[in-house]
């Protein structure tokens, strides 16, 4: 599964292919993976500074169990926390940086990329045919004619 639409985008561009056939498999499946929310995110960093240095992989079940998130949201949040400089893992523990200025979530690249990830994997997997034909077709005839003045030039 791709896991961006400039990607998909950019290979049409350069391979400019004369047809395309697509299949999508997800390893995951085809649901689409939930962001946690702030309040999610709070609930973490908070633990993890009462407790800290927070050894994360031993408290993984235990959070799973009592918010019910799952391994791969923890990971993620985790991600963004190392992302934005909020905190940093030492010997398998999460410890709090000490001086922290505040950062919308949105900020960190790892974020983004989730962000990415989730409306290229709804576009892929929940567009109907007609929708995901009309985006296809308008790919590659922007890649046969990439700007009017080829196209004017006979290019």
């Amino acid at each position: 599964m791709p896991t961006n639409i400039e990607l998909i985008e950019t290979i049409v561009r350069e391979t400019k292919p004369e047809r395309i056939f697509v299949h999508f498999d997800a390893a995951e499946g085809n649901q689409i993976p939930a962001i946690p929310d702030r309040v999610a995110f709070a609930e973490l960093y908070s633990l993890i500074k009462k407790f800290q240095p927070f050894p994360i992989e031993k408290y993984t079940p235990r959070l799973m169990q009592k918010f019910g998130w799952n391994k791969d949201q923890i990971d993620f949040m985790s991600k963004v926390f190392f992302d934005l400089e909020f905190a940093k893992m030492d010997s398998g523990q999460i410890i709090i940086n000490e001086v922290v200025e505040k950062r919308n979530l949105d900020e960190s690249l790892v974020y983004q990329q989730k962000v990415e990830e989730i409306t290229t994997r709804k576009k892929l997997l929940y567009s109907n045919y007609t929708e995901l034909h009309s985006w296809m077709k308008s790919m590659m005839e922007t890649s046969i004619y990439p700007n009017a003045e080829e196209l004017e030039n006979g290019n």
